[in-house]
């Protein structure tokens, strides 16, 4: 008898400690952002380096404060307006700023002083009109994958780096994709 209560007990107290150590995961909670997307496919997530998390679908720019959600797209009004709502991409440039590469709309860069998106290269648009992804691979250099090709930008300048570059040798395609 004393053994098979000491048994019960043992069993109880693997399953009060077994519980304690792998809680319950039997429910989802909702979050603000959550509630917030509109979109059910995610592009792309970022956490930018003042914290704000980023996240990207196919209908528009999300940022999420920790409390609330704002979202761009090129149906919004002038403040909280991207020029294509299309979001591939989302990194930081060497100062920090954001870009966010969309389809059809090329690279974009965010002012935090204004909230409002510019197009961030002058130059080969159209090279990276169709963007697919971005990765950042040093401090100045983002590939940017796009629908036809692969594109390394050179963030100090703003500019495509075509060709022989220095910088490319440092980071062989094999380490970067």
């Amino acid at each position: 008898a004393i053994k098979s209560a000491l048994l019960v007990l043992l069993a109880v107290h693997l399953l009060i400690s077994s519980a304690a150590t792998y809680p319950s995961t039997g429910y989802i909670r909702s979050s603000p952002i959550s509630d917030n997307i509109t979109q059910p496919f995610i592009t792309d997530i970022y956490r930018d380096s003042i914290g704000f998390l980023w996240v990207g679908t196919q209908h528009g720019l999300y940022q999420f404060d920790g409390s609330e959600a704002k979202k761009y797209d090129a149906f919004q009004s002038k403040n909280l307006y991207i020029p294509n709502s299309d979001i591939r991409g989302i990194a930081e440039d060497e100062n920090q700023s954001l870009i966010v590469g969309t389809y059809g709309g090329g690279l974009m860069r965010f002012d935090p002083n204004s909230s409002k998106f510019e197009p961030y290269l002058d130059k080969c648009i159209s090279r990276v009109s169709y963007v697919t992804k971005i990765h950042k691979i040093s401090r100045s250099l983002l590939l940017v994958e796009t629908r036809d090709s692969q594109v390394v930008i050179d963030t100090r300048v703003h500019e495509p780096i075509l060709g022989s570059h220095p910088l490319l040798t440092q980071h062989p395609a094999q380490e970067i994709v």
